[in-house]
């Protein structure tokens, strides 16, 4: 059975079924930082970003981190399999 961390950010449920565990936290977490603490992300001399798009900025961050999470279980998981 797979675990699987509640989609709380509408990921497409395709995608978010094909993510580990691991991954999907990594995407809920970096979108929750992402969205709770805007300044720590943008420039503080920068114009503020309009919600809506650090809402959608957030999602894009958050889902690279999660595919990056899962490219590198992957490779992790193949060198793993090698070296044994």
């Amino acid at each position: 059975m797979k675990l699987m961390i509640e989609n709380r950010y509408d990921v497409a449920p395709d995608k978010w079924r094909n993510w580990s565990y691991i991954c999907q936290r990594v995407f809920n977490e970096t979108c929750t930082q992402m969205l709770e603490n805007p300044s720590t992300y943008q420039h503080p001399d920068a114009t503020a970003v309009v919600a809506l798009h650090w809402d959608e900025t957030c999602f894009n961050a958050a889902w690279t981190a999660a595919d990056a999470c899962q490219q590198a279980t992957k490779a992790y998981l193949k060198n793993k399999k090698e070296l044994t």
